[in-house]
């Protein structure tokens, strides 16, 4: 049995609040008194037993304990977690409050009536029917990759009504300041709207166009200092959003990315001096640590079609998602002084209780576990920074055991990230968010590229968060 001692701690935001739940890893006896002992510290009631008879042996992820939960006022935390079969040691879960504030709600009014010009195909009644009369929503939508969600519809149904260009489009404010400054309504979602959204200034995802860099610098200061920050091999790019939000924290020796019109972006930027110059390799499965290598760790927002609602959700199943396993080889790959921390982003969904996303939470504790790595996470959302929209992201750091990263650096108050505009440098007047002019293949791309983007300020909320966590972990 392992002497060491590890410590993960759970944060997720809802109310208005972030959660976090500092479960600290302890040594078990062998005896089931002293098990029934240590979880009576924080439920009066036992997991269910796992029963052996229905584990198999070729599938030892299958060990977790179901985890039961409770609810504490309206944030639901898990009240006692058992992991079996790794070095027998059980997980004990004392929560404290972090609060955060929120954006102010909308109160959007969206009216649609019934559209004589539609064709026949258009006018086929979709499955969640046809939206019809008016009502009220509390946040704008947000951007996704499926580029159907970007166009807005002559006649939406109750599901498309989700998407960001029909809520804009049949807003009563959106055609309140169309008729002000004297234009007709669009169709398409403009790009600098979608950048604006993303929380990226204008033109960041060009390779034509360049970035204001003025206003760059404005909204991410500590983007080329490196005193008090470590270097990370950036997996899973994209256009560079995580790591910009991160920039506080970490700076990019090396970025993959499979995307080759991503690829070029990274390239554009680093072009103008705006991010870090460092080689763009194309494979995440084939990519090797560089020798003599900078990067004191890994890291990025592994793909999640495995995970998010709107995918299969077959968990580490599915081989894009599966690939988080390549993130803790590549670690291992580090020279052994240099293993220091990881960090990740994936959607919401992936702290469901579902069955497939228990599989994928169970690995990423245990290889952080067997890499003597605590790990932390903290889920925010863009209300928590200014933008009321519903969008999601949970954010994990695995520190090396007895570090203290980022010591150098101030702690910074959490709530200046909502009390301040969203993304004001990029703002633009609301009759600009929809265009009539259909897209071109290279706008497709950056729309596509925008819908799966990490929004910079809700990663560094995130890292503010953890850093909080793991400066003073006992408070």
């Amino acid at each position: 049995m392992s002497d060491f001692g590890s410590e993960i701690v759970v944060i997720s935001s809802t109310c208005g609040f972030v959660m976090p739940v500092r479960a600290s890893v302890n040594e078990l006896s062998e005896s089931e008194s002293e098990m029934q002992q240590a979880t009576n510290q924080v439920s009066r009631r036992r997991p269910a037993p796992v029963q052996k008879r229905h584990l198999k042996s070729k599938e030892p992820v299958q060990r977790l304990a179901d985890m039961r939960w409770k609810q504490s006022g309206a944030v639901a935390f898990p009240s006692c977690a058992t992991v079996r079969n790794v070095s027998r040691y059980s997980t004990l879960l004392t929560p404290y409050r972090v609060p955060l504030l929120k954006a102010k709600a909308l109160n959007l009014k969206v009216v649609h009536t019934s559209s004589s010009s539609c064709s026949k195909r258009q006018r086929q009644t979709p499955k969640s029917g046809v939206f019809r009369g008016s009502r009220v929503f509390r946040s704008w939508s947000t951007i996704r990759c499926f580029s159907a969600t970007v166009r807005s519809s002559p006649d939406p149904s109750n599901r498309g009504m989700a998407d960001l260009a029909n809520r804009i489009r049949w807003s009563e404010a959106y055609a309140k300041a169309c008729q002000t400054a004297n234009v007709q309504p669009g169709v398409y979602l403009t790009l600098p709207a979608a950048e604006w959204f993303s929380g990226l200034p204008e033109n960041w995802t060009s390779l034509e166009g360049q970035v204001c860099k003025e206003r760059f610098s404005k909204m991410f200061p500590d983007i080329h200092s490196k005193e008090g920050k470590l270097g990370c091999v950036s997996l899973f790019s994209g256009c560079g959003a995580l790591e910009l939000g991160l920039s506080r924290f970490i700076w990019a020796t090396d970025y993959v990315e499979c995307n080759p019109f991503a690829a070029k972006v990274l390239e554009r930027r680093m072009q103008e001096g705006l991010l870090r110059v460092g080689k763009v390799h194309p494979d995440v499965s084939t990519f090797k640590v560089p020798k003599n290598t900078q990067a004191c760790g890994v890291g990025g927002g592994f793909p999640c079609q495995g995970i998010s609602c709107g995918g299969n959700q077959n968990g580490l199943a599915d081989p894009r998602t599966g690939l988080l396993k390549k993130v803790f080889d590549i670690f291992d790959d580090l020279p052994l002084s240099r293993r220091q921390f990881i960090y990740l982003e994936n959607v919401k969904s992936i702290l469901s209780k579902q069955e497939d996303m228990k599989k994928v939470m169970y690995f990423l504790t245990k290889a952080c576990h067997d890499r003597r790595l605590k790990l932390s996470w903290a889920s925010v959302s863009l209300e928590n920074v200014g933008l009321p929209a519903q969008r999601r992201r949970t954010f994990f750091f695995a520190v090396a055991d007895g570090l203290k990263l980022f010591q150098d650096l101030p702690l910074q108050p959490l709530n200046k990230f909502s009390q301040e505009p969203f993304n004001p440098l990029n703002s633009l007047p609301l009759h600009a968010w929809l265009t009539s002019k259909k897209p071109t293949q290279d706008d497709q791309e950056r729309l596509k590229m925008l819908g799966n983007v990490v929004v910079p300020q809700c990663a560094q909320l995130a890292g503010s968060i953890l850093h909080h966590v793991i400066m003073c972990p006992e408070k």
